[in-house]
């Protein structure tokens, strides 16, 4: 594994309760690694206010935005930690020039190497659509 004293990772939070939630993992295994939280509750709020399924447009120029301001912080990759609208890392990659990873992608992508009937299990009726989509694509990419 290579050195991570001097990285620092931004995560971008659609609601509060993932930073705490987050921290202890990250201290157990990312303890060299310097952290930027940035969080915006109005996100998690207005997807479940549009229903599932339906991610309002600002949401997703949000996330670029507070990405490309983790950028210019000088972050060394950007962690969108919302499952609900996991497509806003794929839009941002191209408008932003560090990498952007997508909280669930690593379980997506075990779950298709491992199983052959996977369940989705979700803490937000959101959720779902946007993990399904995730899960799918992890699926044609492991073929």
């Amino acid at each position: 594994m290579s050195d991570l004293k001097n990285k620092t990772l931004g995560i971008i939070h659609a609601s509060h309760i993932t930073i705490d939630a987050m921290k202890p993992y990250i201290e157990k295994y990312l303890p060299e690694v310097s952290v930027m939280h940035l969080c915006d509750d109005t996100i998690q709020r207005d997807n479940i206010a549009a229903g599932a399924g339906v991610i309002p447009k600002r949401n997703y120029s949000r996330f670029v935005e507070y990405a490309h301001n983790l950028e210019e912080a000088w972050v060394d990759m950007v962690l969108l930690a919302c499952s609900t609208f996991n497509f806003a890392a794929e839009l941002g990659r191209p408008m932003i020039d560090i990498p952007i990873a997508q909280i669930d992608s690593p379980m997506m992508e075990k779950a298709v190497q491992t199983g052959k009937r996977i369940g989705l299990l979700a803490t937000l009726e959101t959720t779902v659509p946007s993990s399904e989509r995730l899960l799918q694509i992890a699926a044609r990419e492991a073929d």
